[in-house]
């Protein structure tokens, strides 16, 4: 199915920008998975890494094309990707979201968290 060939690349998007930005020869990765309802139910998959971390200036800006050129990135630089993985997301009806592993400081790391709806089989899918 299309859907699965998107969401593997998208994560493995995000994994390995978690991988590119660390400094250093070990990386740290930590994956959590869970259920949670929100009027329908969510997968949510968090992802944190102890990279680099994202500016609180780029978190800001880092989804609209348009601010990002006007702050001074090509389209070369940090993540065209992540404009394609939030459109994606977005598709599915989910949600992602970038902030530092540790709120006190930005530069300890980054979380991500990818809220996508849990799809269900119902008796009409079983059918066709």
């Amino acid at each position: 199915m299309a859907a699965n060939s998107l969401i593997y690349d998208l994560f493995s998007n995000i994994i390995s920008n978690s991988v590119k930005y660390t400094d250093g020869k070990d990386v740290w990765i930590d994956i959590k998975i869970f259920r949670e309802y929100l009027n329908i139910e969510y997968i949510t998959i968090v992802i944190s890494d102890k990279g680099k971390g994202i500016p609180p200036e780029i978190r800001e800006i880092i989804f609209d094309y348009e601010k990002r050129i006007k702050h001074g990135w090509s389209s070369t630089s940090l993540g065209i990707g992540t404009l394609i993985i939030n459109t994606i997301i977005e598709g599915f009806g989910g949600k992602i979201t970038y902030k530092p592993r540790i709120e006190s400081d930005w530069r300890l790391g980054t979380t991500v968290e990818v809220r996508l709806p849990e799809y269900r089989k119902y008796e009409a899918d079983k059918k066709s």
